[in-house]
């Protein structure tokens, strides 16, 4: 996708376990979608109500974004009513391939969103079955993320006692983040994991902190390394 505008959906665009072929979004404009402007999903479970109430979640084979599987390349993404671009992976119990999220996002001007101007999740529920893992891990570089709600938050979610792996990583590099109503950069943690590169981003004016992260469970290894953080409410 070269060149188009996506505008006036509830989501922009919707991605769903990219594979083949390979999708690039580049050089187009993406906004006042009334929720999310560009949507990238690595799930793989199929969810089945039984009587009473409970869930069962079953696995539909493997489903990861890998890679150069989804690139979003030099757009701009704004004006819409949640966040600009949302990175998920979702895995449940019961699948051993898992899900992971390795989607590329470089060059892109991202501002004017209700939330979060980039958020990034790892989601894992549990049922009977084998345990699996759920990994978003992209790589967001060189992007200039401005005047939303927030810049960037990372965020992994999973049941208590889950025995998966669920983690949020990959690299966030050479970001400008500025002038956000809240955090510059955000990790927070539900019974997961992060491994993180966050690396010589500038990050400033931003109305919360400029980087902002909970450390408290799980953390594996959590790079941050010649960032800079200036005038922001927190450091």
């Amino acid at each position: 996708l070269e060149h188009v505008e996506i505008s006036y959906a509830t989501t922009g665009l919707l991605v769903k376990d990219a594979k083949r072929p390979k999708l690039t979004i580049t050089n187009s404009e993406v906004h006042n979608n009334s929720q999310v402007g560009l949507s990238l999903n690595a799930e793989l479970t199929t969810i089945v109500t039984l009587v009473g109430g409970a869930k069962l979640f079953l696995p539909a084979g493997g489903a990861s974004i890998l890679d150069d599987d989804v690139q979003v390349l030099k757009n701009v993404v704004h004006h819409n009513g949640s966040y600009g671009i949302v990175v998920k992976s979702y895995g449940a119990t019961g699948n051993r391939q898992g899900s992971t999220n390795s989607a590329m996002i470089f060059d892109n001007e991202i501002h004017d969103n209700g939330d979060f101007g980039i958020r990034v999740f790892a989601q894992y529920g549990t049922s009977i079955g084998t345990p699996s893992r759920s990994v978003a891990e992209p790589a967001i570089e060189r992007n200039f993320i401005h005047d939303n709600r927030g810049g960037i938050w990372g965020h992994v979610f999973s049941n208590e006692g889950a025995q998966s792996l669920r983690a949020v990583g990959g690299v966030y590099a050479n970001n400008l983040v500025v002038n956000n109503e809240q955090d510059g950069m955000r990790f927070t943690n539900t019974h997961g994991s992060f491994f993180q590169k966050v690396i010589n981003n500038t990050v400033a004016r931003n109305g919360g902190a400029g980087i902002s992260h909970d450390l408290s469970f799980g953390s594996r290894s959590f790079v941050m390394r010649n960032n800079i953080v200036a005038s922001n409410d927190s450091g």
